[in-house]
């Protein structure tokens, strides 16, 4: 079985999963490389569908990987999570310089942001530059904008409810905004 995850701006390039495979398709008939040789899953893409994000599986566990074409790269588990952490790569700006995933050992999920290769929990990152997230914890991310500075996701409240948000993540200075219960629905097409 196959998924298509993600697609480029232009729509020429296609990536997902094929079995325990990543793989990255062009044109109408073309596997670019054939299938990734190694077990994986492609989640999101460059808009130019060169440069990929989402997780490759290693001693059992998923490890955010991105690949430069079909060449891995492994995102280190960000402090404090140890050997147990799992941890995929969701999306990535149009500069490359900005990853987003998730993090999670059992049950407990944080979203994750990689910064020219270096990993720090979101929750953190805007708690670090003035924001009160008495309560909240920051679980998922969905996307992140071109720039890379807003990022789209769910988090849950100080009730314990599951609530969509939107982030802005400092560059140095910045602001955070969570979604009273607005549901943001919308994905950047890549």
């Amino acid at each position: 079985m196959a998924t298509a995850n993600t697609i480029s701006d232009n729509g020429q390039i296609i990536a997902g999963a094929a079995g325990p495979r990543g793989f990255r398709f062009e044109s109408e008939s073309e596997f670019v490389n054939g299938a990734f040789t190694h077990q994986c899953s492609v989640l999101g893409m460059h808009a130019d569908g060169q440069t990929l994000v989402g997780y490759s599986l290693l001693n059992g566990r998923t490890i955010a990987t991105w690949w430069n074409g079909v060449d891995p790269y492994v995102l280190p588990t960000p402090p404090g999570f140890g050997s147990s952490a799992w941890t995929r790569a969701i999306d990535i700006s149009d500069d490359r310089s900005v990853i987003i995933g998730q993090v999670s050992v059992g049950s407990d999920i944080r979203a994750v942001v990689w910064r020219n290769g270096v990993p720090q929990l979101l929750g953190d990152l805007l708690a670090a530059d003035g924001a009160d997230l008495t309560g909240w914890r920051i679980s998922h991310v969905s996307a992140i904008s071109a720039d890379g500075r807003l990022i789209v996701g769910e988090a849950f409240n100080p009730n314990g409810k599951l609530q969509a948000y939107v982030a802005t993540i400092p560059a140095p200075g910045g602001l955070v905004v969570l979604g009273g219960g607005v549901c943001l629905c919308v994905r950047r097409r890549r």
